[in-house]
């Protein structure tokens, strides 16, 4: 069974996007300088960016740390946006033909979906 998806929590009212960007990108550098964190599945990594984030911002708690600790996760140890349509059981197939170009076929229908998606994202994902 999946984790709920990002794409359902909701935003918190007043924290600017900036700042929440900011503190993923310093949990992002501080996880990636400690060669310990890559070990132990997402259960082990979600322990370890929580300890993360309460040394990198204590006052950061509820729903905006759980948020952005499944943002993290997705980012790190998933698909990053592809994660929501990956648990979207409508969805049949889903094609990104380059960045900001994504389709999905849903309930039979090609539909394009908005993600945020550039260069540096999808190239690990291209087929040798």
């Amino acid at each position: 069974m999946r984790a709920p998806s990002v794409a359902h929590l909701p935003s918190v009212v007043g924290v600017p996007p900036a700042a929440d960007a900011s503190l993923k990108s310093a949990l992002h550098r501080r996880l990636l300088a400690d060669p310990s964190a890559g070990s132990g599945g997402r259960d082990a990594l979600r322990v370890h960016l929580a300890r993360l984030m309460r040394d990198e911002a204590p006052l950061v708690g509820g729903e905006r740390a759980s948020r952005i600790l499944e943002e993290l996760i997705v980012e790190v140890d998933g698909l990053g946006p592809l994660e929501a349509l990956l648990a979207d059981p409508d969805v049949s197939e889903i094609m990104v033909n380059g960045p900001g170009r994504a389709y999905v076929e849903r309930r039979g229908c090609l539909v394009e979906v908005a993600l945020d998606l550039d260069a540096a994202t999808i190239a690990p994902w291209r087929s040798g």
